[in-house]
């Protein structure tokens, strides 16, 4: 952030994130929320399905302090996910690698990745629900 690297380690979450069911809006929805001492991530990322544009719709929110200093729609991002890894249990295709970049107000830029090192905890919440 402004020419400056923030190694970020702190709580964080990502919920909503994959789905295999068809919907009638999205084929992926990307929520992450990250926290630490200094610093509020919200990462977000919709993927419409292909008869709505835009392709992509992230959004990118940074907090410093008690102050935001960034609030990034979707064409002031972009949006980038890879290294996907089957999860044994749901069988999701889950991102390893998760990349957002955004311009500041006022010049700079921020450039936000994302590694999933390890699972602590997965939630299914319509597991006993039949496919």
């Amino acid at each position: 952030i402004r020419g400056k690297n923030v190694k970020f380690s702190g709580v964080g979450y990502a919920e909503r994130s994959w789905q295999n069911v068809p919907h009638k809006m999205a084929k992926r929805w990307f929520n992450l929320r990250a926290m630490n001492k200094d610093f509020t991530l919200i990462a977000t990322e919709w993927l419409p399905l292909r008869g709505w544009r835009p392709r992509s719709i992230p959004s990118l929110s940074i907090a410093y302090k008690e102050r935001w200093i960034l609030h990034a729609k979707a064409d002031k991002v972009r949006f980038s996910a890879r290294q996907h890894r089957k999860d044994k249990v749901s069988g999701y295709r889950v991102p390893q690698y998760v990349r957002y970049r955004s311009k500041l107000p006022g010049g700079g830029s921020v450039d936000v990745v994302i590694r999933n090192r390890k699972v602590l905890h997965r939630l299914d919440v319509l597991s006993h629900v039949n496919s």
